[in-house]
């Protein structure tokens, strides 16, 4: 997979494209290749799959999660509540030898897995991927 990386020519190596979190912490990513499709993976525990949104515009696969806990507790003489709001978003330049319509997400386990097939001719299109 050939990826534009930010200020530097096109690469043969997996890097993002971008990435910002509001924490400070972004999933690591583990991106694999093999003659039918790409896989990206990324441990991101503690979330559903509701929390994800997967988009492709411009040829630019776009991974973002929102995640707000909100706990409460009361009891005689005491309270206490935690409040915890974590977000993070990545995104990466596909190459143009994939099949965008046929791009499939799984969460499972706390991993979200992204697998992207190769396919013909480029095919510039827009749309939000459903994660299963």
């Amino acid at each position: 997979m050939i990826l534009i990386t930010q200020n530097t020519e096109p690469s043969t190596s997996m890097a993002d494209a971008s990435e910002t979190s509001i924490n400070g912490r972004v999933p690591a990513v583990n991106i694999s290749e093999t003659e039918e499709f790409y896989e990206i993976e990324i441990g991101v525990p503690g979330m559903s799959r509701e929390n994800f949104e997967i988009g492709i515009q411009e040829g630019v696969l776009t991974i973002s999660a929102e995640n707000e806990i909100d706990i409460e507790e009361e009891d005689e003489g005491y309270s206490h509540r935690e409040y915890c709001y974590d977000s993070f978003s990545r995104s990466f330049k596909l190459p143009e030898n994939v099949n965008v319509n046929g791009i499939e997400a799984l969460y499972e386990n706390g991993e979200l897995i992204i697998t992207i097939p190769k396919a013909g001719p480029p095919v510039d299109i827009s749309r939000k991927i459903e994660i299963a």
